[in-house]
């Protein structure tokens, strides 16, 4: 039998999970590795340590599948995205650290608002999310989505998995939270943060 090794390679974190056909978790790894702090405000990486701490999480998560290379069909890579390294073509090697995503070096030239994932676990910030924006929320059975959609377009590459449609069917439903807070108590908070959010803006000069 198959199965699709999903890399996510996070902030604080790398991680490596199995998935099988169905898109179930067959086995997870995870090892953290060091945040570098040069300045206040900045944050740095060391990129031999991502590449060990990655390298030591998929043979972990092989090791506890009871798995090796050979039962793996694809590999689907999810990362920072944001985070910048600049590499030396000649060998290979990084110049320097790398810039992770929340260095506020450049928050001048970049003034935005961030949400990162992994909350889903929490049902009072579910609730509350609910609460706020006055609409269901539904938290899927497998919540690891980042690690399962970068397995699922490595699946679907190599015909794992033989359409979207055959993906959508795996689809399950773990919790559905539903609005309970009454619209005077919404507007309130509301404009609290509204308000909140007015005076945070421009604070660093």
């Amino acid at each position: 039998m198959k199965y699709i090794l999903a890399l996510d390679q996070g902030t604080t974190s790398s991680r490596a999970i199995v998935f099988d056909r169905a898109g179930r978790v067959k086995a997870v790894a995870q090892k953290e590795f060091p945040q570098i702090f040069p300045k206040p405000g900045w944050v740095e990486h060391d990129a031999g340590a991502i590449w060990k701490t990655q390298l030591a999480t998929a043979k972990a998560a092989l090791k506890k599948a009871r798995l090796t290379a050979a039962h793996i069909a694809a590999i689907g890579i999810t990362n920072q995205r944001e985070t910048t390294l600049l590499w030396d073509r000649q060998t290979g090697r990084p110049i320097a650290n790398a810039i992770v995503w929340q260095d506020r070096r450049t928050a001048k030239e970049c003034d935005r608002l961030r949400a990162d994932g992994g909350a889903s676990a929490n049902n009072l910030l579910m609730q509350f999310q609910s609460d706020l924006l006055n609409v269901p929320v539904v938290r899927p059975r497998v919540t690891e989505t980042t690690a399962l959609g970068a397995a699922y377009l490595a699946g679907l590459a190599v015909g794992f998995w033989k359409s979207q449609k055959d993906i959508a069917t795996q689809w399950r439903q773990d919790k559905r939270f539903i609005s309970k807070m009454k619209p005077s108590a919404r507007r309130k908070l509301i404009a609290n943060w509204d308000k909140a959010l007015g005076r945070s803006r421009n604070w660093e000069d």
